[in-house]
């Protein structure tokens, strides 16, 4: 059951525009002998017709596929016993338009379109034929109509274009004959210059998102694209979870933990922890033009985290965070984004890092009821 479940260049995969799952109403021996020892052939053909191929058995037990559903769904609980794929199995099967009698293939379509995505299709193996000849079948079957919903979809003007036109963008009509020619001259001599105002809070928007090259990296291969979706939902429905946040614990040595969320650490540098716990004391949030009256409460949290021997550059450093017209505070509530998107999803993580429209306070949303110091 160590079968690599992903693409050797892809990993996570799960990126094809339709998903095909094996389902069954109880255990098949012949079936699921027969899909484990031809996985990889099954799933590089599928492949190559644009499809992933999704075996739960394997699924479930992925690490890879464990991290994914960690990461946007960490108030799940693991599972991977045959009870929970059985109805895992019974919901996907619930949602045909037509009862699927005993093993066979569904095939889910626009999976990245729609996250409602409508389960199109179950085609019944059947075990008296060459299954191999049955999988391939089905899979030849959704590339046809694959390719056909694909042409309808093309417009018109580049279906129509010849052989040798540029397909990237649609025929230019010519209508020189009926422009008149300008009698305004062209002053070359014209120059403009936009002028940026540059304060900390103009640049919020921009500044206090912007994410190393690592993390979004992380971010995207951690994200659950919309077949992974389907089954993120239905194990939501069998374990009646929904989505919900954590409480975030702070020890006494300024630890972090999401309490709820399997005791996750979020792990940041001084200065950012510094700030986000000065946020967390101020729920009703800080206006960045008035930064420089928090500057001697920063400082007394920063040098309760940590004792640093060089008390003049610490000053200096909070100086610069409380500066309203330095971008240092953007930079350390990019860095203190960045430390909750290294563990959660964005949906999750925006709870708790610091938002906020331009010219209003910015602030950390999250209930203060949620928030627990250590005793």
């Amino acid at each position: 059951m160590n079968q690599s479940l992903f693409p050797e260049n892809e990993l996570f995969g799960f990126t094809k525009p339709s998903l095909v799952l094996y389902v069954e109403d109880s255990y098949n021996p012949e079936l699921n002998d027969f899909i484990q020892s031809n996985f990889k052939q099954i799933v590089e053909y599928y492949t190559a017709k644009e499809i992933d191929f999704c075996y739960l058995p394997y699924l479930l037990q992925n690490e890879n596929y464990q991290a994914v559903v960690s990461y946007n769904r960490p108030y799940l609980h693991h599972v991977n016993d045959g009870n929970s794929i059985a109805e895992i199995y019974r919901k996907i099967k619930r949602k045909l338009a037509e009862p699927l009698e005993g093993a066979g293939l569904i095939w889910v379509y626009d999976i990245d379109i729609d996250k409602d995505s409508e389960v199109a299709y179950g085609y019944q193996l059947d075990a008296d034929k060459s299954l191999i000849d049955e999988f391939n079948r089905f899979a030849d079957a959704i590339n046809v109509t694959q390719q056909e919903d694909k042409q309808k979809h093309t417009p018109a003007w580049k279906r129509r274009l010849p052989k040798d036109s540029t397909e990237n963008e649609p025929p230019f009509l010519a209508f020189d004959s009926q422009v008149e020619e300008s009698s305004t001259p062209y002053r070359s001599d014209v120059q403009f210059m936009i002028v940026r105002e540059k304060d900390a809070d103009s640049e919020f928007d921009f500044e206090a998102y912007r994410l190393a090259d690592e993390i979004r990296t992380r971010i995207q291969l951690l994200k659950e694209s919309g077949s992974l979706c389907l089954i993120g939902d239905i194990l939501e429905e069998i374990q009646g979870a929904t989505k919900k946040l954590s409480n975030i614990f702070i020890t006494n040595d300024y630890r972090i933990f999401l309490k709820d969320y399997g005791m996750k650490e979020v792990v940041m540098p001084p200065l950012p922890k510094s700030l986000f716990i000065l946020f967390l004391r101020h729920p009703e949030g800080i206006l960045f033009k008035q930064l420089s009256n928090y500057h001697d409460e920063l400082l007394s949290i920063y040098r309760n985290i940590t004792v640093r021997e060089n008390i003049d550059q610490a000053i200096e450093s909070i100086k610069a965070m409380t500066d309203p017209l330095n971008n240092s505070i953007n930079e350390k509530c990019s860095r203190v984004r960045a430390a909750f998107l290294e563990i959660i999803a964005d949906d999750l993580a925006q709870n708790y890092y610091v938002t906020g429209k331009r010219g209003e306070p910015k602030k950390i949303i999250l209930d203060r009821t949620l928030v627990e110091f250590q005793k």
